[in-house]
């Protein structure tokens, strides 16, 4: 999130906090997630109810304003009243959230993945099952040439059915799974669930 999109929310957010459409706990956690790293590596956070900017030292929030920008986001007049005492920021920056990981809701500009979407990105691919399959068929193309290398009068006839048995599971297994793979890859395509 950059400083633009962060100062955006901040202004929807307190917009609906003095209409009373959200609750103060709500509007905190959301005004919470709304931080930025800057270039330095600096966490940033707006102050609630006051949109002054601070930066987190490492010990705690201290007031600043990022480089380029006003100290202070202000709510337009038409919507503002008389806040009370704002809270200045307490907790140090949040850890950021795990790749395919969907975001806080709700915000401008910020997209979210679905939980199906990010379902369907844990599952394997089909490159990966091929692979695995053409593992399988080389452990069974072992075991058969272990049981031709045999000698003749040694092998006996139910190993070189064992062998074709199992080679031939691992072709419907292979089957199976990449037309339940295609199944599920079509109907993430027309936006149902994984």
């Amino acid at each position: 999130m950059d400083f633009g999109l962060a100062e955006q929310n901040y202004l929807r957010l307190e917009k609906l906090r003095r209409s009373g459409q959200i609750a103060e706990e709500e509007y905190r956690a959301q005004l919470g997630a709304l931080r930025v790293t800057d270039a330095q590596g600096r966490t940033w956070m707006l102050q609630e109810q006051t949109g002054q900017w601070h930066v987190w030292d490492g010990a705690a929030w201290q007031p600043n304003a990022p480089e380029g920008r006003a100290g202070v986001v202000r709510v337009p007049q038409a919507t503002a009243s008389a806040p009370p005492a704002p809270a200045v920021p307490t907790s140090p920056p949040p850890v950021a959230p795990a790749v395919g990981q969907a975001a806080a809701v709700g915000y401008v500009g910020q997209p979210t993945v679905p939980p199906n979407v990010a379902l369907a990105r844990q599952r394997p691919g089909c490159v990966s099952i091929t692979l695995r399959m053409w593992l399988w068929g080389l452990v069974w193309f072992g075991a058969a040439y272990a049981v031709h290398a045999l000698p003749q009068s040694a092998t006996p006839w139910w190993g070189y059915l064992l062998v074709g048995l199992g080679a031939l599971g691992t072709l419907v297994l292979w089957i199976r799974r990449m037309t339940r793979h295609g199944r599920v890859l079509r109907r993430l395509a027309r936006g149902g669930a994984a």
